[in-house]
């Protein structure tokens, strides 16, 4: 999917704010964004959730922030704002509510803690090809662009065993941070880390 930025002043090459599932920006046609799949073996006793998403683009415009704020909150700063206790309409209020839970919340988690023991195994594999993130700001000369933030290759893996216990592992495989103001292409690398360099190196 991609979300659009219809403002005037907007460059057109960050119009895209948003860009899911399209490793090429130029490309018609785009890949899906994310495969998900599940897997249950014997009987339920393990259970495994893939979830593979392709690549993400984001294009945060300092200027677009600001309109889309003024849009969501209103341009009146000083028109003033009744609050309303949202649990007034079941006759209580949010302090009553939030010590009820704290004077619960042993219990509750003693009996999530139960639950859990009698859940099998399950895994949750995610992994994510390709994130890109672009700052940028459509008054700024002679490029738009402020930073970049580049990621590759990340993959998160987390695991509940029977007995409650919880196991969590993910790895990167490259991230980058540039510098998009500076002059000086020396200095616009302000992180660059590539693991399979790092492994070249080693062999």
């Amino acid at each position: 999917f991609t979300l659009r930025d219809h403002l005037p002043q907007t460059p057109a090459e960050l119009r895209r704010l948003i860009v899911a599932g399209n490793r090429d920006e130029t490309a018609a046609e785009s890949p899906s964004f994310v495969d998900i799949s599940f897997e249950s073996r014997d009987n339920g006793a393990e259970r495994r959730l893939i979830a593979r998403f392709s690549a993400l683009r984001v294009n945060v415009v300092r200027e677009t922030v600001v309109e889309v704020v003024k849009f969501i909150y209103g341009a009146d700063k000083d028109a003033s704002v009744e609050f309303e206790d949202p649990f007034s309409t079941l006759g209580t209020t949010a302090l009553d509510a939030a010590l009820a839970l704290k004077d619960n919340a042993g219990e509750a988690l003693d009996y999530s803690k139960q639950v859990i023991q009698t859940l099998s195994y399950f895994e949750l594999d995610a992994a994510l090809d390709v994130f890109e993130l672009e700052l940028a700001s459509a008054t700024l000369k002679p490029s738009p662009h402020v930073a970049s933030i580049s990621v590759q290759r990340a993959r998160a893996r987390l695991e509940q065993f029977p007995d409650g216990l919880v196991k969590s592992t993910g790895s990167v495989g490259s991230v980058a941070i540039r510098d998009r103001v500076t002059s000086h292409a020396v200095l616009s690398d302000v992180l660059n880390y590539d693991c399979s360099e790092r492994d070249a190196h080693a062999r």
